[in-house]
């Protein structure tokens, strides 16, 4: 298939926090081959920002560089990371987001509340949380709308951390001619909706001002976004 690139928007702010545990990476790792991750080191727990760093080596070693099916590869650099974050930090978790462009194949992953919206061709996604919120509404569960804060900022998966609900959701989605997308932490919630960012996502064509960062400089949370628009 015709060579194609991809246009990176990035930006990454502490917000009020004591210090970031976000991170984010981008690699082109081969003809038409992208990696974009997002991870976002938990609250409530120690050393975020190491989990978030050792989710990313982890996750973008493996799917860089070993051989077989993608989908395989990905639940094998979530074990893993699992496993390494465990193994070396007492208390840290992270939550994760991805995309993966493998010629004309996109490969969505996650696993918490990092949220991927996705406009191909027309055609949209939306991740859906993982987080104690969406599964009592799921269940159909009735709440209580002072618990709703709580509830949504209590996430069901992640890497490391002290559940063992780590698999990542995953979906491969044919591409289109015209694709473009966003990674971003829960912290730019506090400021968008889905429907917000799926309007910015729809009018957007200059990608270095895919979010208004000046508006997010005050966010209570870190505020992480990695935005992509695919170029022939």
């Amino acid at each position: 298939m015709k060579q194609y690139n991809l246009k990176i928007a990035q930006f990454s702010e502490q917000g009020l926090r004591s210090k970031n545990e976000d991170r984010l990476f981008y690699s082109c790792f081969g003809s038409n081959r992208h990696l974009l991750i997002v991870a976002d080191g938990m609250g409530g727990y120690e050393d975020g920002d190491l989990a978030a760093e050792i989710a990313i080596e982890t996750i973008s070693d493996v799917v860089m560089n070993s051989g077989g099916g993608i989908i395989e590869n990905i639940e094998l650099a979530f074990f893993n990371a699992h496993t390494t974050i465990n193994k070396k930090l007492l208390n840290a978790g992270a939550t994760i987001g991805g995309v993966i462009f493998w010629e004309d194949d996109i490969y969505i992953f996650w696993a918490g509340d990092v949220k991927i919206i996705i406009n191909n061709g027309g055609d949209i996604f939306i991740s859906h949380d993982h987080t104690l919120l969406n599964t009592l509404r799921d269940a159909e569960i009735t709440i209580k709308p002072e618990e709703v804060k709580r509830l949504r900022s209590t996430v069901m998966r992640s890497i490391g951390g002290k559940t063992n609900s780590y698999t990542p959701e995953i979906i491969k989605l044919k591409m289109s001619k015209h694709c473009k997308g966003i990674i971003c932490t829960d912290g730019i919630s506090q400021f968008y909706t889905n429907e917000n960012l799926l309007n910015i996502l729809s009018n957007v064509e200059n990608i270095p001002h895919f979010i208004p960062a000046p508006s997010l400089v005050n966010a209570i949370d870190n505020v992480t976004t990695l935005a992509f628009i695919k170029t022939m």
